[in-house]
């Protein structure tokens, strides 16, 4: 973290600015650590061999976490659902009743 400025190092960085930022820091290592799901967007803007280093830093974070990579932030809401649990899910994706239950809050009806 000393060498990267990006992530709150670098030099004449005064101490109480420097601890802010380690603490935005810790706080994005622990949102890793206790995901199911990892989403890496914008993936276009990165080479290959740098999504696939970020990939494996995210794996060797949380090598339980399912790891998306997506685009303009599309991720398909069934990967998403099923909590990146091998074999099973989480939640399930019923786009009729979801449908169903939008339009009923729309015109003031319920459930």
């Amino acid at each position: 973290i000393g060498d990267r400025p990006d992530l709150g190092g670098g030099e004449n960085v005064p101490m109480p600015i420097l601890a802010a930022r380690r603490q935005v820091v810790d706080l994005m290592c622990e949102q890793v650590e206790c995901a199911d799901i990892v989403i890496l967007n914008k993936a276009d803007l990165v080479s290959s061999t740098e999504l696939q280093l970020l990939t494996e830093a995210v794996a060797r974070l949380n090598p339980h976490a399912a790891v998306l990579a997506t685009q303009f932030g599309q991720v398909d809401p069934a990967s998403v659902l099923s909590g990146g649990m091998v074999g099973g899910s989480v939640a399930s994706l019923d786009i009729e009743r979801e449908q169903w239950r939008l339009v009923q809050l729309s015109i003031g009806g319920g459930e």
